[in-house]
C-alpha cells in the first residue's frame, strides 16, 4: 500500500500527513534539480518528528496506554522512519541507507522474538524514543 497506517490518535494521523508531505515537496524540488529547496522542509520534519510527535508519544511508544496502542504508533514511527528513509536516499545516500538496514534488522523476526512490538520499539528506541528531554 502506501504506507498510512490506520490510527485514530491525531498525532499518528498528523506525523503521517506531514511525512506525505515532506515526500511531496521533496520530489517536487528533485524533479525541479533544487535539491538545496528541499533541506529546509526535511529539517522541519525531522523537528515534528522528534520534538513533537515522539516526545508527546513517548508513554504510548513505550506501552502506558497498553499494548495494542504501543503497537499502533511504534507501527506508525516504524512507517515514517521508513519512508523518510527512502524519500531521504537521493539527498544522503549513505545516511539513508544506514536508516533503512537498522530499521529492516530490527524489524527481522528473530528466533523467538518474532513480534511486531519488539521491531518497532527498536525503531522507536532507535529516533530517541527512550532517551529523556
Amino acid at each position: 500500500g502506501d504506507g498510512y497506517v490506520e490510527s485514530d490518535n491525531p498525532m499518528d494521523v498528523w506525523i503521517q500527513a506531514a511525512c506525505a508531505r515532506l515526500v511531496s515537496r521533496m520530489r517536487a524540488e528533485l524533479e525541479a534539480y533544487r535539491p538545496h529547496a528541499a533541506v529546509p522542509a526535511v529539517v522541519d520534519f525531522v523537528d515534528d518528528l522528534t520534538n513533537w510527535y515522539v516526545r508527546m508519544n513517548r508513554g504510548r511508544l513505550k506501552g502506558q496506554a497498553g499494548v495494542e496502542d504501543a503497537v499502533v504508533a511504534q507501527t506508525v514511527l516504524y512507517q515514517v522512519l521508513m519512508t523518510f528513509s527512502a524519500a531521504m536516499a537521493p539527498l544522503t545516500p549513505l545516511f539513508a541507507d544506514h536508516i533503512f538496514l537498522n530499521l529492516a534488522r530490527a524489524a527481522a523476526p528473530s528466533p523467538g522474538h518474532a513480534t511486531a512490538t519488539s521491531a518497532a520499539a527498536t525503531s522507536a528506541a532507535a529516533a530517541g524514543g527512550d532517551s529523556e528531554p
